[in-house]
């Protein structure tokens, strides 16, 4: 059943630390508000408590109206840790009011990808892939579990790097981090072919090279790479000259480890 709000402190924002509330500001003036009410009531009981639904009765809560700066009915804002992460205005049909919970909701699983987030940075890489793997059987949608668990898998098993990233174009958000792993997965792969690769002054220091991403040693991959382009420049170039870039995309340009070796890399490229 829906929450008629009489005390939005506590209906709303205190609850809305323990799960997802969907606040549903109406008019009884409104007609379309009659009929997203009608929704928005079916698709609350569909979820089984995966978020709750409040109504707002704008003309009993003017200055609720006035705090959310309600300018039309209906107004649906979606409300987690106590704030407002995302809103529509309007009577959307069911349809889209579904698509809208789908991409607008927090993962129940947020605390458990935090902690798996933490454990990558500790490069206990087994634990967090352990820790990902369920939740992506339970969410397969969920695309930050997605690109933590290729993280674990550029240090673990690179092959199943570009699967796991498959789909995720350029208009994805994070799509410059989609290409540095499906990259330096791709220099890993191609070092585990070593029988193909070309012999020469190159060979050894682009091997070692990619056996540090695989380890997760940024700083000595980082190193080799950039002998590789000082000494063989011609050597794996363009995959090479990538694989860098994609180490201070990961990293950041504020990284210790990217300060430390992003002038070398632009000195030796433009040389």
């Amino acid at each position: 059943m829906p929450i008629d709000v009489q005390d939005f402190d506590a209906d709303v924002l205190d609850r809305s630390h323990r799960v997802p509330v969907v606040v549903d500001f109406w008019a009884s003036w409104c007609g379309p508000c009659q009929v997203l009410g009608q929704v928005l009531e079916r698709l609350a009981t569909e979820a089984q408590d995966r978020w709750v639904l409040a109504k707002v009765n704008t003309e009993l809560h003017p200055e609720l109206a006035r705090r959310y700066e309600i300018r039309s009915v209906p107004n649906v804002k979606l409300f987690h840790q106590g704030k407002v992460l995302t809103e529509f205005v309007g009577a959307l049909p069911a349809g889209e009011v579904r698509k809208w919970l789908g991409e607008a909701l927090p993962s129940p699983h947020a605390s458990s990808i935090e902690r798996a987030r933490g454990l990558v940075g500790q490069r206990a890489w087994a634990e967090a892939h352990a820790a990902l793997d369920p939740i992506l059987a339970a969410e397969p949608g969920n695309l930050d579990a997605r690109l933590l668990l290729a993280e674990c898998c550029l240090h673990e098993a690179p092959g199943r790097v570009v699967g796991l990233l498959a789909g995720l174009g350029p208009d994805f958000e994070q799509a410059n981090r989609v290409e540095a792993l499906r990259t330096l997965a791709r220099l890993v792969e191609r070092a585990n072919r070593r029988e193909t690769l070309a012999s020469g002054g190159g060979r050894d220091h682009f091997l070692a090279g990619a056996e540090a991403v695989r380890r997760g040693d940024y700083s000595a991959a980082l190193e080799s790479l950039i002998e590789v382009l000082r000494s063989h420049r011609e050597y794996e170039h363009e995959l090479v000259r990538a694989a860098c870039k994609s180490v201070f995309l990961l990293l950041g340009v504020r990284h210790p480890i990217s300060e430390r070796f992003y002038r070398a890399f632009s000195s030796t490229l433009y040389a």
